[in-house]
């Protein structure tokens, strides 16, 4: 885990797509980007910072997220995912995290992910989850 700077920004734009909204989390009618698929967004766009940064036998699992989901958009709008490293702690990061559309921001918060080596962890799972 090498190369990881407190300060550092990565970017990712992503389009909102139908199975992204709200309704299709459940909530008929309303065709905007659900809450956990902006998480998802933001947390996809930590994951592939990492992915950068960490050997290739490891990987980085998210264990902690705290947002608040501010605005709306709709199918079709191209979201910024934002991360922004805030604190490495051994084989912790945390994130300052914020999507935003159109130069509104629709989520902004913390994120924090561990690093791992797979192979442990795979095997640290209970048995019949193998």
């Amino acid at each position: 885990m090498g190369g990881i700077t407190v300060g550092e920004t990565y970017r990712e734009t992503i389009f909102v797509d139908a199975e992204q909204t709200a309704a299709w989390y459940g909530n008929v009618g309303v065709d905007v980007a659900a809450t956990p698929a902006l998480i998802g967004m933001l947390e996809m766009t930590a994951v592939r910072y990492m992915e950068r940064h960490i050997g290739p036998d490891e990987r980085s699992v998210g264990i902690r997220v705290d947002v608040e989901h501010l605005a709306a958009a709709p199918i079709g709008a191209p979201v910024i995912a934002c991360v922004t490293v805030s604190e490495i702690d051994r084989r912790r990061v945390s994130f300052d995290v914020e999507a935003s559309w159109d130069g509104t921001v629709l989520m902004r918060g913390s994120h924090q992910r561990a690093v791992v080596d797979l192979d442990k962890f795979l095997k640290s799972l209970p048995a019949p989850l193998k």
